[in-house]
């Protein structure tokens, strides 16, 4: 039998998340009740359930962030991006917001984290400023936009 974890990795890397059909499609394929995947799939932080943009920003959630500003750099992000109250995918599909424990870079909080949706690359930017995130986000953007159709 193929290794459950493995099979939902597999299909999250092909798709950027897991989808109902995906999650069923597993389950028929590995024979295991759906209740199964679904459990495994909800269970582990890894996987997603939702679909999200082509860059994750992380937001350090660690007490020296928090010290130094992190509220006022996530307000900030998230009237830049347009996302409104419970969103945290904007409409175009770029980015989408999470948040995650420290990254050890407390020396230069507030942090944040930005990473492709496959996780093959990702990159950290400390001592954000409003100016800072616009910068950040205006390139992650024209580097998306320039990116051949079909190639993602």
């Amino acid at each position: 039998m193929k290794n459950p974890i493995k099979a939902l990795q597999d299909a999250q890397n092909a798709h950027g998340y897991l989808s109902t059909v995906t999650l069923q499609s597993i389950s028929k394929n590995l024979n295991l009740p759906l209740s199964k995947v679904y459990g495994i799939a909800t269970f582990y932080h890894q996987f997603r359930l939702q679909p999200v943009g082509e860059y994750v920003i992380y937001i350090c959630k660690g007490t020296a962030c928090h010290t130094e500003g992190k509220e006022t750099i996530i307000q900030y992000l998230r009237e830049f991006l347009g996302l409104k109250e419970g969103e945290t995918t904007t409409d175009d599909g770029i980015f989408t917001i999470e948040y995650a424990r420290c990254f050890g870079c407390c020396s230069l909080a507030p942090v944040i984290m930005v990473a492709d949706r496959r996780g093959f690359s990702s990159q950290i930017f400390g001592n954000l400023t409003p100016a800072t995130i616009t910068t950040i986000i205006n390139d992650y953007k024209t580097e998306y936009l320039s990116i051949p159709v079909g190639v993602l």
